[in-house]
């Protein structure tokens, strides 16, 4: 038995049917059970469905009337378990359905198979051997399905082209909605297709929508409320960030009022005062007169104030739940004026903080550096006083970091974090100093420093045993044999030095032990010779561009499947 599983519209019942269309002659019978989830659902549907199977699969024969579920499950089996048979059970939703139809492999002969498709995956779970999950087409997929429903094999001109690449980008890969929109849409004018797209925003497809409903529907109620409060809160926000907010919960009451930058409004804070089970709070460029305490009769998990108007955050505001806190755009001078703030709101609860685009923020407190569960901050800084803040989270699993370059004057250090795990990057021309800390890191997975003036990669880097790309291009300078330290780590994937003035000596020594480098770019340096890279078992590409000096390779890696010379002449 094999399980189709995917949302509805993604495609389940086409596969199915394309795997009956081309096998079923393969077998002694075969039958296609449509729709039973909704035939399931009439007056004696379960029957009917077993009656069906029988008469399908003995070739037509006429059976005696199943009359009832529990002697057609008697039936099929007696009658099938001896013949080879291709069975396809489509949309199913109920156990008993499965239980009726094909409760066990020992109903149907040797080299039978069975395909069942449906939305649930836990029906599937305990009952089939193998589950194929339907995803979304890529955008070529997608592309090549609608222009083949929206212009039957015809000539399509380019400026169609880009109007169904619109549609697909609406679709998400979704092939239903690809197939009710070309349907919709063929033959039609330029101007009818521009007018369409632009009402799909606000109104989708009817036949879309219809299907989607069967899938909300089936939900149970506390799914259905974390859907609606998905769409009401976290709509294309990132999953495992929305994962960690609502993790856990049983019941949760939102509320949202989302205004734009241009606009401005304020509203007493006081009518928060009688709103106790409030879970979700976002309130984007509003402002709260009379201040915060009122909050703080709801033990809030996530709240979003985009754009928050005050310097800092008001001591009256106290929350022991808080999960996340995204302060994006916002006027922040300084987080919090006491270090008690943290104290009262018992950060160690706090996992994430987002503080993206608050150009005036200078401090915050030294102590966020005791909030061990903050694995995703979510920073943009703009001064040395700030980052330095920052430190003390070095030594926890920080793994997520937004922002932009913080500038430490007393270090000659920039730091940038971003959202694939602590990244340090860089492009500014006068930057020439990394400090030893930087080994201190340990959740360190980027560290970019192209277009500086690096004098000396620090010996530390080795201990960062996350980090999978270095890159340190377009160093400036005279040609270095001090920029790189003397060993890596083995961790890394990627290794770019390309435009460093580099010289033989100046490569480490002990590049070959650099087991699982993917991409190495040695591009623009003034190489001679190669240093052997015969143990880089795991090397696909390798970078030489510009390399004008280069006369020896003296070994290559046998996995190598790309070796770029662009402009490398005498090699």
């Amino acid at each position: 038995m094999v399980g189709i599983w995917g949302m509805g519209g993604i495609g389940k019942t086409t596969l199915a049917k394309a795997a009956f269309n081309q096998f079923g002659r393969s077998f002694e019978g075969s039958c296609f059970l449509a729709d039973v989830r909704v035939k399931a659902a009439n007056p004696g549907g379960l029957v009917s469905l077993q009656e069906l199977l029988l008469y399908e699969t003995l070739n037509r024969s006429k059976t005696k009337d199943v009359g009832f579920v529990d002697r057609g499950t008697i039936m099929i089996k007696e009658k099938l378990q001896h013949r080879k048979l291709l069975v396809i059970i489509d949309d199913l939703d109920k156990v008993e359905q499965l239980e009726a139809l094909a409760r066990s492999h020992d109903w149907f002969g040797p080299g039978s198979r069975i395909v069942i498709t449906t939305r649930d995956k836990q029906l599937l779970k305990p009952n089939v051997d193998d589950i194929y999950v339907a995803e979304e087409m890529d955008e070529e997929e997608a592309l090549e399905l609608f222009i083949w429903h929206a212009f039957k094999g015809c000539h399509v001109n380019e400026e169609y082209v880009e109007l169904s690449r619109r549609v697909v980008s609406y679709c998400r890969g979704l092939p239903l909605a690809l197939k009710v929109l070309a349907s919709s849409l063929a033959t039609q004018s330029k101007e009818v297709w521009e007018s369409q797209l632009d009402k799909l925003n606000t109104i989708p497809p009817e036949d879309v929508v219809n299907k989607l409903r069967i899938s909300y529907k089936g939900l149970d109620n506390k799914d259905k409320d974390i859907f609606l409060d998905i769409s009401c809160f976290f709509i294309g926000m990132d999953k495992n960030y929305v994962t960690q907010i609502l993790e856990g919960t049983d019941e949760i009451q939102g509320l949202a009022l989302n205004l734009e930058i241009s606009e401005k409004a304020s509203f007493s804070a006081q009518a928060f005062e009688n709103i106790r089970r409030l879970k979700l709070l976002q309130l984007n460029y509003v402002e709260l007169t009379n201040g915060y305490k009122y909050l703080s009769t709801n033990m809030l998990w996530w709240m979003c104030l985009h754009g928050f108007p005050l310097p800092s955050i008001p001591n009256q505001f106290d929350q022991e739940s808080l999960v996340a806190m995204d302060q994006q755009n916002s006027k922040l001078i300084l987080v919090w004026v006491e270090s008690k703030m943290f104290i009262k709101l018992k950060f160690i609860n706090v996992e994430e903080l987002i503080l993206q685009d608050c150009k005036s923020l200078s401090e915050v407190q030294s102590s966020i550096g005791d909030l061990q569960r903050l694995c995703k901050p979510c920073i943009l800084l703009g001064s040395d006083h700030a980052f330095m803040s920052l430190m003390h989270l070095w030594s926890y699993e920080v793994t997520t970091v937004v922002g932009s370059v913080f500038e430490c004057p007393s270090t000659d250090s920039h730091f940038v974090p971003s959202d694939l795990g602590w990244e340090a990057f860089y492009q500014y021309p006068g930057f020439q100093n990394l400090a030893d800390g930087l080994g201190d890191m340990v959740a360190l997975t980027w560290l970019r420093a192209d277009n500086t003036a690096i004098r000396q990669i620090p010996s530390s880097i080795v201990k960062l045993n996350n980090l999978r790309v270095f890159s340190v291009c377009g160093v400036t300078g005279s040609p270095s044999t001090h920029l790189l330290p003397p060993s890596l780590n083995g961790s890394l994937r990627e290794l770019a030095l390309a435009g460093c003035s580099l010289t033989e000596d100046a490569i480490p020594r002990d590049l070959r032990s650099l087991i699982s480098l993917a991409d190495l770019n040695l591009g623009n340096n003034g190489l001679r010779r190669l240093p052997s890279l015969g143990g880089l078992s795991k090397l696909q590409k390798l970078c030489l561009d510009d390399c004008i000096n280069l006369t020896a390779i003296p070994d290559l890696p046998t996995n190598l499947t790309v070796l770029q010379g662009i402009g490398t002449s005498k090699a």
